[in-house]
């Protein structure tokens, strides 16, 4: 039987660190272009940014800690790059209505990530520092990027206000 009762205050012993980083951008250029009545292009960039530390220590003397100590390290980076190109002409000829769009898009996401989590550390001065545990428990390298590529085409005509048609292709 265990007699040993947990400690109410024992998250006061852990060590924890845990920060998120961000940055986010997005970028607008749009221009019509003179010598082409109703001809326009509009380009989009964006781009995100996060990284995230997640560290902690469960000491050696703590019920969790288990006797050994156990240490959890987790880095992770993602990102997200967007630029979207487009070009519009729009023009009228009496009762006729004529709308083209072009779209070509291209975006990459990706995953960067680094966990470790050791145990059975000799002192608990170092914490999640001490590089030398007893005994790996978890090590995951990963490393994810994905790439994507879009097309997109669209014609509208309209005849007389009241007779729309519309083609699309992607």
């Amino acid at each position: 039987e265990n007699t040993q009762k947990a400690n109410p205050l024992e998250n006061l012993l852990y060590s924890d660190r845990n920060r998120t980083y961000g940055a986010n951008t997005i970028h607008n250029l749009k221009v019509d272009i003179p010598y082409v009545k109703g001809l326009s292009y509009k380009m989009t960039v964006s781009a995100q940014y996060t990284a995230k530390e997640k560290y902690n220590y469960k000491p050696r003397t703590s019920q969790k800690g288990e006797n050994k100590g156990i240490a959890t390290m987790d880095d992770a980076t993602n990102y997200a790059l967007l630029m979207e190109n487009m070009v519009n002409y729009q023009r009228t000829f009496g009762k006729h209505l004529i709308h083209l769009t072009a779209v070509y898009g291209w975006e990459e996401k990706g995953t960067k990530q680094k966990k470790t989590i050791g145990s059975d550390y000799a002192d608990d001065n170092l914490t999640w520092h001490n590089k030398q545990p007893g005994s790996l428990l978890v090590d995951i390298d990963k490393d994810d990027k994905e790439v994507i590529l879009s097309q997109m085409f669209r014609a509208n005509y309209t005849f007389d206000d009241r007779f729309p048609f519309t083609f699309s292709i992607r």
